[in-house]
């Protein structure tokens, strides 16, 4: 085994995160970024197996921490406005735990809430953020946030609970009650004292082994005998796979170690609903990673996804097209086969087709395929590569009619947008169209 490899099992063991290509590639960036005497990668990678504090920086330089406050608010009011008031008749004070706390976004965006749903009430409660990333912990602690991290607040909270200094928006120091800790979820034992545990975008990083690891310590060591699991949409279905039985209720899932919230209704989600919903969420998870070039997280989770789908025919053609999306992502178009297209809907299937020619520059054929996708759906997409392909065979009138009306392509939504942005081709429409305007000339 590589020096690399060893360090990457390390990693996967240490840390619960499973590297393959996108993060190998990352991870060898990073080591040569480490290796400042240019003495070779090796001799960083073999440090970083006997030195714990260099294995996590390397680690935290690996992972990508993209949050924001408010997200999954459905969850949020859920639990402010069904869970919160139930725990408060039964218990003095209450604990809950983010765990996988990133910049603690999340974490404070329920002391928000708490705030103002039970002002009286809120000392007692306790909040606790827990992440692996010292650099996430320190951002926490500071409670320093961007414009863009914050958009989904009001003005009245803006003011209400942060200073703005410049364009980074800082939690009061009067709110600052949230105890932000360093702590690997994986290794470290609780004393079954949380209420409410948050782990929510975290289960889609790892593989199977450690994501049975994971929830078998936050239920078995960190949860209370009556306590409430909060995981992502899109990741209750692996809670199902490894035999945690959820529940749903007003449309929100969750996991009660208890049972029911509302033991007089039967709300136990079944294997087959929960993977529908599971589908679902799939698409807006997956666009998610795909816009963010998370390349590695969207396999993880097309992965969980494959294990737990039913056989129905939208859900495999969704989990197809997803698949073949990624490959286009990661530049590795020719791996798809015409087999993989069978279930797609023939303007996706010549679009791919006509993708496939473009890259390896059989432009003839490609704009054969763009066509036909073309006259199918008038997607801004396939128009601008029927254009460009004009372009790259010399038909200049023709690819300048396309480009001159490629706005006005926009209305119809593509389903190829989360890995060809729409601004990105348009600003490209616009230096094609002045190319083949000097070209004219």
């Amino acid at each position: 085994m590589s020096c690399i490899e060893k360090l990457k099992k390390s990693i996967n063991e240490k840390y619960g995160f499973y590297i393959t290509e996108y993060f190998h590639n990352h991870l060898v960036t990073i080591l040569e970024n480490y290796d400042t005497e240019k003495t070779g990668i090796e001799n960083i990678c073999n440090a970083a197996l006997s030195n714990l504090s260099l294995l996590e920086k390397i680690y935290e330089n690996l992972t990508v921490n993209e949050t924001f406050f408010f997200r999954h608010q459905e969850q949020n009011e859920f639990i402010i406005k069904n869970i919160i008031p139930k725990l408060l008749s039964e218990n003095k004070t209450i604990n809950i735990l983010s765990a996988g706390c990133s910049y603690g976004c999340e974490a404070y965006s329920l002391m928000i809430l708490i705030n103002e749903y039970f002002k009286d009430m809120s000392d007692k409660i306790n909040i606790t953020g827990m992440d692996i990333d010292s650099q996430s912990i320190k951002i926490a602690s500071e409670g320093a946030y961007t414009k863009w991290q914050t958009r989904k607040l009001n003005s009245n909270l803006l003011n209400k609970y942060f200073i703005k200094k410049s364009d980074i928006f800082y939690i009061k120091d009067k709110y600052k009650k949230i105890k932000f800790q360093k702590a690997n979820i994986l290794e470290l034992k609780g004393s079954n004292n949380y209420h409410i545990i948050l782990c929510r975008n975290v289960l889609i990083y790892f593989n199977d082994e450690n994501i049975k690891k994971t929830l078998n310590n936050l239920i078995n060591h960190y949860l209370n005998d009556k306590g409430y699991l909060f995981v992502a949409p899109g990741e209750f279905a692996l809670l199902q796979r490894f035999g945690f039985q959820i529940h749903s209720d007003m449309d929100v899932t969750y996991f009660c170690k208890a049972g029911n919230l509302n033991p007089q209704r039967n709300n136990t989600v079944s294997p087959n609903i929960a993977n529908k919903k599971f589908s679902f969420d799939l698409q807006k998870t997956f666009h998610s990673l795909l816009m963010q070039k998370k390349y590695e997280s969207a396999k993880n989770l097309l992965k969980n996804i494959e294990k737990d789908i039913q056989k129905e025919s939208q859900s495999n053609k969704e989990l197809k097209l997803s698949k073949i999306k990624l490959l286009i992502a990661e530049n590795k178009i020719n791996e798809i086969s015409e087999s993989d297209l069978n279930e797609l809907s023939n303007d996706e299937k010549f679009f791919i087709l006509g993708l496939k020619n473009y890259i390896n520059k059989d432009y003839t054929q490609a704009l054969d395929y763009f066509r036909k996708a073309s006259y199918l759906k008038d997607d801004l997409i396939y128009n601008y590569f029927q254009a460009a392909t004009l372009f790259n065979l010399n038909d200049l009138i023709n690819a300048r009619k396309i480009f001159t009306n490629i706005n006005s392509f926009t209305k119809i939504e593509s389903c190829f947008y989360d890995i060809f942005d729409e601004q990105i081709l348009k600003k490209s429409a616009v230096s094609f169209f002045s190319a083949l305007q000097r070209r004219l000339q």
